[in-house]
């Protein structure tokens, strides 16, 4: 059934060598991280960090601006898992897809964090947003 088969009231069937291929829609896409280590960062992301001191009020804030400007239908948030994304036999993925990265990724390190806006309205291109201040949900650290 993992494999989208179905068969009902059948015997001596032996199905083999079937892979199934899940491919993620389109999406916004913000990655953060749960630790705070500049030496990891420096180079990728530059001197400065930024906490969020409340992620659900940014969560909150962005998806009402895409929702309105950009047709987003729902939003994903959590931790990266890092791990090989081949599944067999009765495996399952303990995450969504898209929160998988394989475990040889080079930024592993970095812990990564991270939000996923889908919408409807596709091709989806770099945009910029206006969502207000985020002056009371997050601080910046030197």
């Amino acid at each position: 059934m993992s494999a989208g088969i179905y068969l009902e009231n059948c015997t001596g069937v032996v199905i083999e060598n079937n892979i199934n291929i899940t491919i993620i829609d389109d999406a916004y896409l913000l990655c953060t991280t749960t630790k705070y280590t500049p030496k990891d960062f420096n180079e990728d992301f530059g001197g400065f960090c930024v906490e969020i001191t409340d992620p659900l009020k940014m969560v909150e804030m962005i998806t009402h601006t895409l929702q309105i400007n950009n047709n987003v239908t729902h939003c994903r948030y959590g931790k990266i898992f890092y791990r090989h994304r081949t599944f067999q036999q009765e495996e399952y993925p303990e995450v969504p897809i898209e929160f998988i990265k394989p475990d040889t990724d080079i930024y592993r390190s970095q812990n990564e964090y991270r939000f996923v806006w889908y919408t409807n309205k596709l091709p989806i291109t770099p945009i910029n947003i206006e969502c207000g201040s985020f002056s009371q949900i997050c601080k910046r650290i030197n």
